[in-house]
């Protein structure tokens, strides 16, 4: 029995070709010739090519029937790794006949190990559409995960470092916790087909350029790193005043002396310091 590649590793969702050969070196014609092949629990029966013989996936036997001396059959089998795990698969020939030499009625591949994959992807969206927000504003950003599978994700964190223009006032969350000293929100594990949301709220505390960029990542292999990131558009945090003015005057008549004196006294100040 030969794997197609011997590969030691695979990832699910990979394709593994098995091919398996019996050869009767004879002297006499094999009867009954069955083989056991009993695929794996991680594997998925894609398809199979032999002649003059019939393969049963479910019950795991390759049936060949009658072989002639030094006549021999293939039986080629293509297989999906659906899980993740330690592959084996061991093959068995049997006949009606004494076989006058046992220790090649038996074979077996390599073990190969299945890791298991995920395609976490993220998404960033603000409430804020504009390009200019004022000091003293909130920001609502929410940040959704979600594992496109094909298998569960464990250990996922999300890289979330808030501007320092920016303060955190609250965050709804709904798997895990967020760690905004340390700009981390752990999620754990995520299932495929799962998503998780967090949303942050924040207030703009001093001016300048406001950015914010996200990435996801998990234990797993990810098949496809392209939208493992998202960000925002940068928005300009500008500060804000209220001024006031007063005025007073010395005199309360509508009318008076022509030379007396008159003092007006101006008043400006900023109302938000």
């Amino acid at each position: 029995k030969t794997v197609e590649g011997n590969p030691k590793v695979v990832n699910v969702t990979d394709v593994i070709v098995f091919t398996i050969t019996v050869r009767n070196n004879g002297p006499c014609t094999a009867t009954n010739v069955n083989v056991s092949e009993a695929l794996s629990p991680h594997l998925k029966l894609i398809r199979y090519n032999t002649w003059a013989s019939y393969y049963n996936v479910t019950e795991g036997v390759w049936y060949i029937g009658n072989l002639t001396k030094d006549d021999w059959r293939d039986l080629v089998i293509v297989a999906q790794v659906i899980s993740a795990g330690n592959i084996s698969n061991v093959v068995v020939v049997t006949g009606t006949e004494n076989d006058t030499n046992t220790s090649n009625n038996r074979d077996e591949i390599d073990n190969i190990t299945a890791l298991p994959i995920v395609d976490l992807q993220i998404q960033k969206e603000s409430n804020f559409t504009g390009k200019v927000i004022n000091v003293t504003d909130t920001l609502r950003y929410t940040i959704t995960v979600f594992n496109a599978g094909p298998c569960n994700a464990t250990n996922v964190n999300v890289s979330e470092v808030l501007s320092s223009h920016l303060e955190l006032d609250h965050c709804d969350i709904e798997y895990g916790h967020y760690n905004v000293t340390e700009g981390i929100w752990y999620i754990g594990n995520l299932n495929n087909q799962s998503t998780a949301v967090l949303t942050i709220y924040a207030k703009v505390i001093s001016n300048g350029t406001i950015s914010n960029v996200v990435i996801v990542n998990s234990t797993e292999n990810d098949t496809n790193p392209y939208n493992n990131r998202a960000q925002v558009d940068d928005i300009t945090a500008v500060r804000i005043v209220d001024l006031q003015i007063n005025k007073t005057v010395n005199v309360d008549k509508t009318e008076i002396d022509i030379h007396q004196p008159i003092k007006f006294t101006i008043t400006v100040y900023n109302a938000d310091d």
